[in-house]
């Protein structure tokens, strides 16, 4: 408490935005020792102080740490209202990181409330933001390294002259050397941008596809299937009770079971197939060269092999199911139309008491 005492005095020296910042900390220092009456008084005098001096990102920051606060102790009306208008506020400024943050904190509470269809799109949209500002660090990673790199070669190119000033047979050996390190900082920099676009593609947690990548991979089905009539079919699948790993064990136990289920879907597969974790606990399969028929045969394999499998987190065993969706492309559809009929087929498995497969008919 002896922090709380120092942001007080603070707080008599301050004054506009700078005092609604100092007050969002006290609030959250009475967040972070569960005292939530006290962190919500503090919170809520931030949001006058901002909406005073109609500051709207720090408005929408104060409105989804209200919402959160709200969320943590059950009051889920008074939660969703708020992070509903920080929400409204982050859209109007175009604020990524609060997009991410307030689209993130309602989906878990949609979740929470059992509303899972729009907890679905409302994850989509965080999942999609999330993304957007990975690839915007990656392409300002991506900058930074090809701009050190130019002024690495135009210190080389320097020296290379300069060495060209000495005598012929030192300046022969010289510019060797400065020739070899410049093809190594080229392959330097070829390996570090193969990583960031493998980095770009690749699930962070379980290493398996991303949203983007398997994307890119359906619409080079699509283009074979236009071009040589090549069937393809999807698989969108979802862990069941999922949120029950993260409350009695911890979110490093959640952590296990999604890497466990993507290593073990992984062995179902075949080497031409691929699969992307599509969000939270669902993954998405892309089946090249499958008819409907096959789809469903394959994704009853995967259910069956974790229906069976136990799963060891320290000294717990674990088992879990997964519920399955089923389409297959045809040339009458677009590929996010594929997606959602798996999707609605998915939700309907879930529906009907979940750890089941749903084919949606062929149209």
């Amino acid at each position: 408490m002896n922090n709380i005492e120092q942001y007080i005095r603070k707080l008599e020296s301050v004054s506009g935005l700078e005092k609604a910042k100092v007050l969002n900390e006290i609030g959250d220092i009475y967040k972070e020792s569960n005292t939530s009456n006290e962190s919500l008084t503090y919170y809520k005098k931030a949001l006058e102080i901002s909406k005073s001096i109609k500051n709207k990102q720090q408005i929408s920051c104060t409105l989804n740490k209200i919402g959160v606060t709200y969320f943590d102790c059950h009051k889920y009306d008074e939660a969703y209202k708020y992070l509903e208008e920080g929400l409204k506020l982050a859209n109007e400024i175009e604020d990524k990181y609060l997009l991410k943050n307030l689209n993130g904190n309602i989906t878990k509470l949609l979740a929470e409330t059992g509303n899972y269809k729009d907890a679905l799109e409302c994850h989509i949209k965080y999942s999609d933001i999330k993304e957007t500002i990975l690839n915007e660090e990656n392409n300002l990673k991506l900058s930074e390294i090809a701009t050190k790199h130019e002024r690495e070669n135009k210190e080389k190119e320097s020296e290379i002259y300069r060495l060209k000033n000495i005598e012929l047979v030192d300046a022969n050996k010289k510019l060797k050397e400065a020739n070899e390190i410049i093809r190594k900082k080229n392959r330097e920099l070829t390996e570090t941008h193969k990583k960031l676009e493998l980095l770009a593609r690749t699930d962070a947690l379980t290493h398996l596809s991303n949203r983007r990548d398997i994307i890119e991979k359906i619409i080079f089905e699509q283009n074979r299937f236009e071009r040589y009539g090549k069937p393809f079919s999807l698989i969108l699948s979802d862990i069941d009770n999922f949120k029950h790993f993260n409350d009695k064990f911890g979110h490093e136990c959640g952590d296990f079971v999604l890497i466990s289920v993507a290593d073990l879907m992984k062995l179902q597969l075949r080497k031409l197939d691929s699969i992307s974790r599509w969000g939270g606990e669902e993954f998405l399969v892309l089946l090249p060269e499958t008819n409907l028929e096959n789809a469903q045969k394959t994704a009853e394999r995967i259910r069956e092999a974790i229906a069976n499998k136990k799963f060891v987190y320290n000294t717990e065993k674990l088992n879990t199911t997964m519920t399955f969706g089923v389409s297959c492309y045809n040339k009458s559809m677009s590929i996010e139309y594929c997606i959602k009929r798996a999707d609605d087929a998915m939700y309907i498995g879930k529906q009907k008491g979940k750890n089941c497969i749903i084919v949606a008919e062929e149209e």
